[in-house]
């Protein structure tokens, strides 16, 4: 009998499992986050409850809402069953959403460990540049400096100098300042204008660097221009984090 049990047993989970895939599939014909849709999500995990990517997509209307003590929970049920392929997200939403740039960083270091000869893009953003991003949050602007420059050069080195992220650069410069080390920063606004010329925050950090080497007529042209940028179309970027 017990044997027999064993077999049906067997045999159900492909079909536990068809139906859960078909329960996340047919969730898509409602908006993300409404009810019939997280029902759907519920009976997927119910019928298969290995189904990580259930749990992600259950995680993420709780975490867009603000309701982290609820999005949190079925995220970390997804990186329990998936490392591999949630820990990156899951560290990326840690930054950026619930500011726990220690939780982050471990995170994203562990992520990284699983590949370390490729370059990471969780949630289509550059690891290293979201480590920098932790550090520089952590007070620690040597290691965020180093980060966002490991950034710069691999995507220098996959997709060539133009289609590097500009925040590399800025934020790089920020970390350079609070080192106190102003022709770092001044060179590291510089790469940025040059993949846009009209951006206020590179023209006003340039402003503060050059102000702190005392060169103040060329500091007063940057404060000017970065004015002049922002009355004309705002910055083109705003602070992430």
């Amino acid at each position: 009998m017990a044997v027999l049990l064993g077999v049906i047993g067997w045999q159900a989970k492909p079909l536990r499992h068809w139906l859960a895939e078909t329960c996340f599939t047919v969730k898509n014909l409602w908006p993300q986050g409404a009810p019939p849709s997280q029902r759907l999500l519920d009976a997927a995990i119910w019928l298969d409850p290995y189904l990580a990517k259930a749990y992600l997509e259950k995680s993420v209307p709780f975490n867009k809402r603000g309701d982290y003590g609820q999005g949190m929970y079925y995220l970390n049920q997804a990186v329990a069953l998936q490392p591999r392929e949630y820990l990156g997200y899951r560290g990326w939403v840690r930054l950026y959403m619930l500011h726990d740039y220690e939780g982050s960083t471990d995170d994203l270091r562990r992520y990284d460990a699983f590949t370390p000869h490729f370059t990471d893009y969780p949630w289509s953003e550059n690891l290293y540049f979201l480590l920098g991003l932790n550090y520089l949050q952590l007070n620690k602007p040597r290691q965020a400096v180093r980060y966002f420059q490991q950034a710069s050069a691999t995507e220098c080195h996959q997709f060539g100098a133009k289609y590097v992220n500009p925040y590399n650069y800025l934020y790089a410069a920020i970390a350079h300042l609070s080192l106190q080390q102003y022709p770092a920063a001044v060179q590291q606004l510089d790469s940025l204008s040059h993949l846009n010329a009209k951006c206020s925050e590179a023209a006003y950090y340039k402003a503060v660097a050059l102000y702190q080497m005392q060169r103040f007529t060329a500091a007063t042209r940057c404060i000017d221009l970065a004015a002049a940028q922002y009355q004309q179309g705002g910055p083109y970027w705003s602070i992430r984090y």
